[in-house]
């Protein structure tokens, strides 16, 4: 829609469904800055009366649902002195990803427990991994 042509005939097909369509919102519709696009309706009328080729829209593809091996998330907050020492301990454990190092501490801190005494535990019981150990020493010692 380049020409004085083009726009008239655009405004002329959009007059009978939405008379107040005039070239200044087509300028407004043609300018990305003011973020203007023509309604869906008003497409479909440009397209049955010629105006705008007619497109074949693929139906909608139904979502597949979120699969992933690991589906649980868990997010943390970190202060930047407590970022550095976690890094630190992640890069000596040898471990590539925080990923790999994470899964590595929740199951060692999983094996420290036998499987009845996890079954004991109360919802409301939290494990500080910021205060153990991350050497690998006994605490008791």
């Amino acid at each position: 829609m380049s020409n004085g042509k083009e726009t008239k005939k655009f405004c002329e097909a959009l007059a009978e469904k939405f008379p107040k369509f005039s070239r200044v919102q087509m300028c407004m519709i043609r300018n990305p800055e003011y973020g203007i696009q023509l309604a869906p309706e008003a497409v479909s009328v440009l397209r049955d009366k010629g105006v705008l080729p007619k497109v074949e829209v693929p139906a909608q593809s139904v979502k597949q649902a979120y699969k992933r091996k690991k589906p649980n998330r868990f997010t943390v907050r970190l202060s930047d002195s407590q970022t550095v020492r976690f890094l630190q301990a992640k890069d000596a454990s040898g471990c590539a990803t925080v990923q790999e190092y994470l899964e590595k501490l929740i199951m060692e801190e999983a094996s420290a427990y036998s499987d009845d005494s996890l079954l004991e535990m109360s919802g409301g019981d939290q494990i500080n991994l910021w205060d153990a150990d991350l050497t690998g020493s006994d605490p008791g010692q």
